[in-house]
């Protein structure tokens, strides 16, 4: 008989896939963009990993420049903060496929 997984000595972490990475950073792009540019960048690295390559980076292409236009829309508002957006670090954009 198969014993019992003990699922609380299991690590926490958990792998995520392309479409969860571009999911979780276009949503954290609204408040957080250090994480956001962290896991557009791993989901670049994840794309070709996918069934359809071509499909996944047109994916990743749009929502880059998406998520781009708003880090510079933002920037006009009375309530942005660069310090705290960016959690000091230099802002930067995401990598753009050319």
């Amino acid at each position: 008989m198969a014993r019992k997984l003990d699922y609380s000595k299991l690590p926490a972490y958990d792998v995520w896939d392309f479409d969860k990475l571009l999911r979780e950073a276009k949503s954290a792009s609204r408040y957080d963009g250090a994480i956001t540019v962290t896991w557009m960048d791993e989901a670049i690295d994840s794309a070709t990993l996918t069934k359809d390559v071509h499909k996944s980076l047109d994916q990743y292409a749009k929502q880059a420049e998406e998520i781009n236009t708003w880090f510079e829309t933002i920037k006009g508002h009375k309530w942005y903060d660069e310090k705290v957006f960016w959690n000091g670090l230099q802002p930067r954009k995401c990598k753009t496929l050319e």
